[in-house]
């Protein structure tokens, strides 16, 4: 196998493995949308972080730039990311909640084509047939840079810019590789857009591509200015200009150090310029202030500070560093496991990875360091990279020998770094969330795409986002609803974010529309939660079930001033066994057999009661399954629907032995139709005579 230290072909279309990977990209790209819009029109996105974004985007088209409904206020003043600008343009164009989904998940999956034209670069490949087995090892490592758990991470979690950097950083060291200055410029430009923060990501971005190029090639503008000032001649110049001077301007006449020195300027400007618009945008002041670390749980919250306590007060340092100390230590473990082992061949490459542990490994905040979140983008595209650079240290190796039998053992060792790169994949993909049901395993907040499904609760919502259309009413929702209604520039959600605003357009009944799910995790939090909202009579009365939908998935739409009965129900229905019910204390006369109540020459002022549940406006069946068993032909028995603790009648029957036939199961229906909603409503067995043996199996409601 020989190798050579050329940079490769540019004409790509020759090399078959190119055609392998842009087929896996375009796969994956189809994989990770159908995985993310099915998480979203199934009702799992949220408005933190998708809800957010498309805020933004849709009050940006509307004239209220950069304004975020779900955090109630401009987004730059939190975080200032003018890529936003870069991607309006797109949602302009294709205004959908979905485009941004896309957009996504096309720039991870490409993201792999360019690991792979980038691991030829700094592999050495300028032969397609020579070096097959580098061909090899560049698609087996970018194949498993986009089936890597960390970079499908911010897949489960949302949409967020900051995974961006899985496409940017290789596209970085791309252009780098190839000498595309100008192009490089314009990546950095764009990763620094991403968040102000990733100017010091950048700044050791520039610093390792600096230092590569003096490794490498050795003939950079610093040696010349080493050279030249070795070389000064003193003798001639003291006359005319004292010595340090004299130095010193031919040190800033070299090129390379000003271009140093401006970039660090700009670097920190940047820094300062983007923490004094947070401050102007946040309260119209024009104050500079110390740039902040953006990290939550931190031992600072300025870049300062955090600076000064690493030299100043290095116990507290540790004992930040040792809080979640086990899920950092595996965290950091298997995002290295991969291929991360061959960056410490490269360890000068191991600098790009301090701005991650700077940010997260200081904090105390879990998902910094958990997957299923989007931080992990900011460094497994450094472990990778890294991992390239450390191969090419192999293959410098070879090239540098005229052993063969060195170059055989070099090309063994590439061998079983595929085959680690292969096995070690397997092993991650049950992590990954689209991997298949069975060998899913769930880590962090990774979510398998076969728990989300198209429901009762997305037809509601659906439905009623298609009828408000365009025209904007004031909505308020919850966290994993409000992406579906983050167009409607009037949409709120009950989250971490409340104002005066919020609370007037509540308690003033401004809001037309109150869209719930009582059974998601989100109905429940903040301080009111949207069910402490609906179940506050005096409130709720103002509001009437306009659409609704039953069940664990089930939606309920609120609409302000409603009458009558909802213009869209989705048929459901669900079954209480008799143990669901309750008998009154002290009776006796009664016994469970396989879950039912069986009641054997019975006399009872109640049989059963309960089980105190919430019916709304609608149409029911409320379907009693009972079974007589030699019962004398007076045996009676009154079944009821109740609510307020049985002082109000929805409906009554009288059933007596007769009419149900001796040893069969027999179903005994009654309607409800109910315009309003109906707390603790019983479906009873009361005034029980029965000589024999009555068996009550259970009920099911229905509704229509």
């Amino acid at each position: 196998m020989k190798f050579s230290f050329h940079t490769c072909e540019s004409n790509y279309f020759k090399d078959p493995f190119f055609y392998i990977m842009l087929s896996i990209s375009i796969l994956f790209s189809y994989l990770f949308s159908y995985y993310t819009i099915l998480k979203y029109v199934s009702l799992n996105a949220t408005a933190y972080d998708l809800g957010i974004y498309v805020s933004i985007l849709e009050n940006t088209m509307h004239g209220h730039v950069m304004y975020a409904n779900p955090l109630l206020i401009n987004s730059f003043s939190e975080h200032f990311s003018p890529f936003l600008f870069v991607i309006y343009p797109i949602y302009w164009f294709f205004p959908y909640v979905k485009t941004l989904l896309i957009m996504q998940s096309v720039m991870i999956s490409f993201s792999g084509l360019v690991i792979y034209l980038l691991a030829r670069e700094i592999f050495f490949i300028n032969n397609f047939k020579k070096d097959i087995l580098l061909e090899m090892l560049a698609l087996f490592i970018s194949t498993s840079y986009i089936l890597s758990p960390y970079i499908e991470s911010p897949l489960s979690f949302d949409f967020h810019l900051m995974p961006f950097l899985i496409l940017f950083v290789p596209l970085s060291f791309y252009f780098f590789m190839k000498k595309y200055k100008i192009l490089n410029l314009i990546v950095l430009i764009l990763i620094i857009s991403l968040h102000s923060l990733f100017v010091i990501m950048v700044f050791f971005i520039i610093s390792y591509q600096f230092i590569f190029r003096i490794r490498n090639e050795g003939n950079l503008n610093c040696h010349k200015i080493i050279r030249t000032i070795a070389n000064i001649n003193i003798s001639d110049n003291l006359k005319k200009t004292p010595k340090s001077k004299y130095v010193l301007q031919k040190i800033v006449r070299s090129k390379t150090l000003i271009k140093i020195i401006i970039t660090l300027i700009l670097l920190v400007g940047y820094l300062y310029f983007a923490s004094l618009m947070k401050t102007f945008i946040a309260s119209g002041a024009v104050a500079l202030s110390p740039p902040s670390t953006m990290s939550t749980g931190s031992v600072s919250s300025s870049l300062a500070g955090l600076f000064t306590d690493l030299f100043t007060r290095p116990m507290l340092i540790e004992s930040a560093f040792l809080i979640n100390f086990p899920d950092k230590i595996i965290f950091a473990f298997y995002a290295f496991a991969n291929t991360g082992f061959l960056v410490f061949l490269d360890p000068l490459s191991l600098l790009m990875d301090i701005p991650y542990f700077l940010y997260a490994y200081l904090s105390s905040y879990g998902p910094y360091y958990s997957l299923g979140y989007q931080y992990s983008t900011m460094i497994i595209p450094f472990i990778f990279i890294g991992a390239l650079f450390g191969i090419r240290k192999i293959v410098q190796s070879a090239r540098a020998t005229d052993s063969d039998d060195v170059r055989r053992t070099i090309k063994k060792i590439l061998v079983g770094v595929i085959s680690i790169v292969i096995v070690s994949s397997l092993f991650e993909l049950p992590l990954d969330p689209i991997s298949p049901r069975n060998i899913f395993i769930e880590s962090g907040s990774m979510a398998n795409f076969h728990e989300f499904a198209y429901n009762n609760g997305s037809e509601i919502a659906f439905e009623l986002q298609k009828e408000i259309g365009e025209s904007d009413p004031y909505l308020l929702t919850i966290n994993n609803l409000y992406p579906v209604f983050a167009k409607d520039t009037n949409a709120y959600v009950i989250a971490f974010a409340w104002n005066s605003q919020l609370r007037n357009l509540i308690y003033g009944y401004h809001i037309e529309y109150l869209v719930n799910q009582p059974d998601s995790f989100w109905s429940n939090q903040f301080n009111p939660s949207m069910n402490d909202l609906i179940d506050n009579n005096t409130f709720i009365s103002h509001y009437g079930v306009y659409m609704e939908s039953f069940g664990q998935d089930g939606v309920i739409v609120y609409k302000l001033n409603y009458t009558g009965l909802p213009v869209l129900m989705i048929p459901y229905s669900a079954y209480l066994p008799a143990t669901s019910f309750y008998i009154a204390a002290g009776e006796y006369n009664y016994s469970i057999v396989n879950g039912s109540y069986v009641y054997h020459n019975t006399t009872m002022g109640t049989a059963w009661f309960g089980p105190y549940t919430t019916l709304l406006p609608g149409r029911y069946n409320i379907t009693y399954y009972l079974e007589s068993v030699n019962s004398e032909a007076n045996s009676s028995i009154l079944l009821d629907v109740t609510t307020n603790a049985g002082t109000v009648t929805l409906n009554q029957t009288v059933i007596n032995s007769s009419e149900l036939p001796n040893g069969d199961l027999e179903e005994v229906t009654l309607h409800l139709t109910l315009n309003e909603t109906k707390y603790s409503v019983e479906f009873r067995g009361m005034a029980i005579d029965w000589t024999g043996t009555l068996i009550f199996k259970g009920v099911k409601y229905s509704v229509y």
